[in-house]
């Protein structure tokens, strides 16, 4: 099995079928990762997680084999006993709550797997300029980032051909709407 939507029928039965559609496109050996749909009170700690990946982190995709404190905890809470996993794609249990979200996040994940495989020195810089972008630029952030703007362009792409475009517009402008109340 690798699919866990947590014994959420709603959300499996909603979001299976456009998670399948990404996984097409992507063309992927499904094997190789391991997928968990996140719900409330799963035994998940979403502070912890907030904490370590930014409040506002919709979803994570990490190496099963990965040893930093995230990979480690969302491996030990998410991966079945004795599962043999590259990776493991966590969605966040609110970005459950929107189809489109869910599938750009969704979409999004896939293609950091995508550019592992494919450019591997890419992540090797995109993790030095994640580190040390702050001494160059004032207030970085994710988009300053190659890896995540590729992965944004390429997942919003997958999702309008998935979900829609007015879905995935109608999504963009609520997270823009949500974005601008907070400040940010």
């Amino acid at each position: 099995m690798c699919w866990n939507f947590n014994g959420s029928v709603a959300n499996e039965s909603t979001l299976k079928p456009l998670c399948e559609e990404v996984d097409r496109y992507f063309n992927l050996p499904a094997h190789s990762y391991y997928r968990y749909f996140a719900v409330p009170n799963n035994g998940i700690d979403d502070r912890y997680l907030a904490e370590k990946a930014g409040q506002y982190y919709r979803g994570l995709r990490v190496p099963a084999s990965g040893t930093d404190p995230v990979c480690l905890y969302l491996t030990s809470s998410c991966l079945p006993p004795g599962a043999d996993y590259e990776n493991l794609l966590f969605i966040r249990h609110s970005t459950c709550l929107d189809p489109a979200g869910c599938t750009i996040t969704y979409a999004h994940e896939i293609e950091h797997m995508v550019q592992e495989q494919r450019f591997p020195k890419l992540l090797t810089i995109n993790s030095i300029l994640r580190r040390d972008l702050w001494q160059f630029k004032q207030n970085p952030n994710e988009l300053d980032l190659p890896v995540e703007a590729d992965a944004n362009i390429v997942s919003k792409r997958v999702a309008e051909i998935v979900c829609g475009a007015d879905a995935v517009r109608k999504f963009g402008e609520e997270q823009l709407r949500e974005m601008m109340t907070a400040g940010r």
